[in-house]
């Protein structure tokens, strides 16, 4: 903090200068919060949010906002603030369902008063990675189910490889966020031994796994 005293001149008198405070251990120009880190780290399928503070007079609350551009902000939770704080005190919130790619997080932090300010914003990168995927019964006969969690609803692409790597069938699913279970037709394709692969709608692969066809 800087103090600036105005209308002072060098003509060598000297002078006291006092102010009231009240409470008597807090300056008037003290600032309500003071950010000493804020960071996204990127986890299996939760990014974590952790931000400390240095200390905090009055402060009541943060709204934790996300955007997937860097513009437009929605709000993802809530965390208490400590009111009224000496030295760092740190806080954590999860991100349970980050989308695919760049998330862009900021803190809306709101005092007692109503007054509230601003984070600067962090960025934490995104992917689903490989999903565990059962598929049932193996072997298989008309047709095949694919079990497997996603973090978020959407879609999926499905593909069966003989094993030589040729492509025998392939398809779309919609699915939900949490688990869920494919069916994939099985009726066109010749008895033996296959690879199904799950693929995200950008064509990555997810999981794999084999199979007999009966």
């Amino acid at each position: 903090f800087m103090l600036y005293v105005d209308n002072w001149s060098n003509n060598g008198v000297t002078f006291n200068l006092t102010w009231d405070l009240a409470p008597a251990n807090i300056l008037d120009c003290t600032l309500p919060l003071e950010f000493l880190s804020f960071e996204a780290e990127p986890k299996a399928r939760q990014v974590d949010l952790r931000w400390t503070t240095g200390h905090e007079v009055n402060t009541a609350y943060f709204q934790v906002e996300r955007s997937v551009d860097g513009v437009h902000f929605g709000q993802l939770g809530r965390v208490e603030a400590g009111g009224y704080t000496q030295g760092a005190t740190e806080y954590l919130f999860v991100d349970a369902a980050p989308a695919k790619g760049t998330n862009y997080y900021r803190l809306d932090q709101v005092d007692g008063d109503g007054a509230r300010d601003y984070s600067k914003v962090v960025t934490a990168t995104y992917s689903w990675g490989t999903v565990p995927l059962n598929v049932y019964p193996n072997p298989a006969g008309e047709s095949l189910w694919a079990a497997f969690e996603m973090p978020e609803e959407g879609s999926v692409g499905w593909r069966i490889t003989d094993m030589s790597g040729r492509i025998v069938s392939e398809g779309l699913s919609n699915v939900a966020a949490g688990m869920n279970q494919v069916e994939v037709p099985l009726a066109r394709i010749d008895a033996g031994s296959y690879l199904l692969e799950v693929l995200d709608g950008s064509g990555v692969s997810l999981s794999n796994a084999r199979f007999v066809k009966q």
